[in-house]
């Protein structure tokens, strides 16, 4: 038990480096409490909208949100509910002040700020190369509005960005082995989630997985793991 206790301070146990160190919960000037009450609330209104949008908007009728899996076949749309998430646990801890919201919120950032980064890093690159590897244009039946695209691919990973940057703890007792760990866990989730609702619906949700080999998205899945990880490593460095 004394082992165990002092692995957790020492955040060496998997998902528990948020669960030892109360030093990192120091009490925060007002000043500071106004601003992050601010971005918390910024970024729940712009999640919000993002998901009215998508289940009474005019998003809400298409082929895809009427397929089995929903608009949750997207990893877009996966991370934009954690991202949701995160900050609603952040905002409960900004109003209550208890630490168990503040600890849950900072796992769940470990895991979505370089996850949003993979979606806003591959959407954009694919976007620009030929948009028709991301959306099935012949079955489209409504345009994308520029202002919800840039609420599901940009939004989520600039406010993650920022809370973590101005209002979270150090990243730097988590170590890389169990980081990378999450991040290819993650990415195997996926992958069985996605082939399992292209066994019910018979297409994936995103075209391009159809245009390659399942090796070639063996890489796609390897890519986007890496990524997510190199960017748990980049997002470390500017914690500095």
């Amino acid at each position: 038990m004394v082992n165990l206790k002092a692995n957790i301070e020492k955040g060496d146990l998997f998902l528990s480096w948020e669960f030892g160190n109360e030093r990192e919960y120091k009490k925060t000037p007002m000043k500071m409490k106004i601003t992050q009450l601010a971005v918390h609330l910024a970024g729940l209104a712009i999640f919000s909208r993002s998901f009215y949008d998508l289940h009474f908007g005019i998003l809400a009728a298409t082929p895809m949100a009427l397929s089995y899996g929903g608009h949750f076949q997207y990893l877009t749309i996966l991370g934009l509910f954690v991202s949701f998430l995160t900050f609603a646990l952040a905002l409960i801890h900004d109003i209550t002040g208890l630490v168990f919201f503040a600890r849950f919120k900072n796992i769940l950032s470990i895991l979505i700020t370089p996850v949003e980064f993979v979606i806003t890093t591959l959407y954009w690159a694919l976007k620009t190369a030929d948009p028709k590897l991301l959306i099935d244009v012949e079955n489209l039946v409504v345009l994308v509005p520029r202002s919800f695209d840039l609420s599901v691919h940009v939004a989520p990973v600039v406010l993650l960005v920022i809370d973590l940057l101005a209002f979270s703890p150090s990243w730097h007792h988590v170590s890389k082995r169990k980081a990378a760990g999450l991040y290819a866990l993650a990415s195997t989730v996926y992958w069985y989630w996605v082939h399992h609702t292209y066994g019910v619906n018979g297409f994936f949700p995103y075209p391009f997985l159809s245009l390659v080999t399942i090796w070639q998205r063996v890489g796609v899945f390897l890519v986007g793991g890496f990524v997510a990880f190199g960017s748990f490593c980049l997002l470390r460095v500017f914690q500095k």
